[in-house]
């Protein structure tokens, strides 16, 4: 019997990337063995898809039959072709009431066009973002009149209390029923549409590819994978995962991602392009 190809989709940060934002020799080994089986790797981010496609360059990871999916589920990629072969827009009257709503409570927030970054002005928060994040910036009046581009998600940082966060996602959720809450790291709330995030994505793509839900393999670190691992056949949650994705995890890695735990986790279910 002909064994399903299987499709995996990783975050990228604390998930397949290691913590200089690289990946071991090992690590590439794997996934072009589990790539030369036929099966399908996906590079899943709340990072806008071109700076999604910005890291693939970066860890020069181009394997046959490989899709990117940025914005949290906002826009997919196929990489053999260079299309987007799907996106969705955020509603700009909830855009304009996340950053306005920031904006009163001083903290900083941003949205996306399909390009660029969307800003009210430089600051520090921009300033340690955009040292990570490449994606170029434009910049708005501090009022968000001016705002007229199709935007796809919004973005709050603040380095301080995580509880400002917590209050700025409180306030904001007694009003806007049709956009999802999730944190990307401790100290980054993302904001987007209801009916995108990354599990949203993943039903699409096994969709447009034909692949079963139950041949899906979905990784991450943090809440915004956590519809991501919902929604897979099997779930793997990074060692050092927030609470939520272990609750809700298939299997656990024993290794963090400086230590190969996404690949090392995969050969031992012996999923797909086994190397010993």
């Amino acid at each position: 019997m002909t064994e399903n190809k299987k499709i995996l989709f990783t975050d990228l940060d604390g998930t397949l990337l290691d913590s200089h934002k690289q990946i071991s020799a090992y690590t590439r080994a794997v996934l072009a063995a589990f790539a030369a089986a036929g099966n399908h790797i996906v590079l899943s981010s709340g990072r806008d898809i071109n700076s999604v496609a910005d890291v693939q360059r970066e860890i020069d990871l181009f394997l046959p039959g490989m899709y990117l999916i940025g914005f949290n589920g906002g826009a997919i990629r196929d990489c053999d072709s260079g299309q987007i072969v799907y996106r969705l827009t955020m509603d700009k009257k909830d855009a304009l009431t996340i950053l306005r709503t920031a904006a009163v409570m001083g903290i900083y927030s941003h949205t996306y066009s399909a390009t660029h970054i969307i800003s009210p002005g430089m600051c520090r928060e921009l300033k340690h973002y955009t040292d990570v994040i490449h994606t170029p910036v434009v910049y708005t009046d501090p009022s968000w009149d001016s705002l007229d581009a199709d935007v796809y998600k919004c973005i709050a940082i603040d380095y301080g209390e995580r509880s400002r966060l917590a209050e700025l996602q409180e306030r904001l959720q007694k009003s806007l029923t049709d956009v999802t809450f999730a944190a990307s790291a401790p100290h980054l709330l993302d904001m987007f549409p209801a009916v995108s995030g990354k599990g949203a994505a993943l039903v699409r793509l096994c969709n447009i590819l034909n692949i079963p839900i139950s041949d899906s393999i979905a990784a991450g670190d943090e809440e915004n994978d956590l519809s991501m691992l919902e929604a897979a056949g099997h779930a793997i949650a990074m060692k050092n995962s927030a609470p939520a994705l272990m609750d809700v995890a298939d299997t656990v890695t024993e290794y963090d991602s400086d230590n190969d735990g996404l690949v090392r986790a995969i050969e031992a279910l012996g999923m797909g392009g086994r190397l010993h």
